[in-house]
């Protein structure tokens, strides 16, 4: 576990100071990681800076990294008064209401491209989860904003996922671009659980960060039982903002059958989406 909480005074030489202490204390991760982390703190820190300047409000700025299965990163500042905040608590509510933020990412870069207001960007937050895939929520208590960003990681991909193969059905891995999850056979064990479960716990871990393609058009048959270890499987991509489109055949009746519910319990995820081939 890494932890770090630190005063920022407010100074644009505060940027480079940070930036700086994040790389030394980050130096046993891989340089995608770093990158990433940097990029969402600067981004956090600058937000935060500028308010203060233009405030002329001299009292330090916290900022705090916490890292374990997960980073969160934390910045927190004084205002002069709570509605000066509004403004980016509206920001937030909009990206975390809306749809799938890469989306929103790039509608907010082609909006600058074709219609630029110099010294207006509204681009920090939605490059912190657009481009850094972090989730990002705030605080706003005793005339002090905290915002905080935070994303599952995966510290060490050092070995390729393995395929899962049983008597009856399998489960293929293809480490393309998209990260191909091919299913295939007939899943008829009476408890699946048991073996299915724990693959996919491990398997959700190495996609972090990926864009990947989940395949059940070549399954000949499922049961029920294999239906909620699938479930939890969506719904821990999502809730780790894994970028997943699932594939079920619409011309076979019993996937239509089984993977409309499916749909329906699913059809509010920004980044898992089912979709029939």
């Amino acid at each position: 576990m890494i932890s770090l909480t630190k005063k920022i005074p407010p100074s644009e030489k505060a940027l480079d100071a940070i930036d700086q202490l994040i790389v030394k204390k980050l130096s046993s991760y891989d340089d995608e990681i770093q990158s990433t982390i940097r990029m969402v703190g600067i981004e956090l820190l600058e937000n935060a800076l500028k308010y203060h300047m233009e405030k002329d409000i001299s009292s330090s700025i916290e900022f705090k990294i916490s890292i374990n299965d997960s980073v969160e990163i934390k910045v927190t500042n004084l205002l002069r008064n709570t509605e000066d905040a509004y403004k980016l608590i509206e920001h937030v509510n909009n990206i975390n209401s809306g749809i799938d933020p890469k989306v929103q990412y790039m509608h907010r870069l082609k909006e600058i491209m074709e219609n630029r207001i110099p010294g207006e960007s509204q681009l920090g937050l939605l490059r912190i989860v657009g481009e850094g895939n972090f989730g990002i929520q705030y605080n706003l208590k005793d005339n002090c904003l905290t915002v905080s960003a935070t994303k599952y990681i995966n510290r060490k991909r050092n070995r390729a996922m393995d395929s899962l193969i049983t008597k009856d059905f399998s489960i293929i891995i293809n480490d393309n671009d998209p990260f191909e999850v091919i299913w295939k056979g007939r899943s008829r064990d009476l408890n699946p659980s048991l073996v299915i479960d724990k693959y996919l716990d491990e398997l959700t871990t190495h996609l972090l960060d990926r864009d990947i393609l989940v395949d059940f058009s070549s399954m000949e048959s499922l049961n029920s039982s294999t239906i909620p270890p699938i479930l939890t499987f969506l719904t821990n991509l999502e809730k780790k903002r894994i970028r997943a489109t699932v594939q079920y055949s619409k011309d076979v009746y019993w996937q239509r059958a089984s993977f409309k519910p499916l749909s329906v319990l699913t059809r509010d995820f920004k980044f898992v989406k089912l979709l029939p081939v």
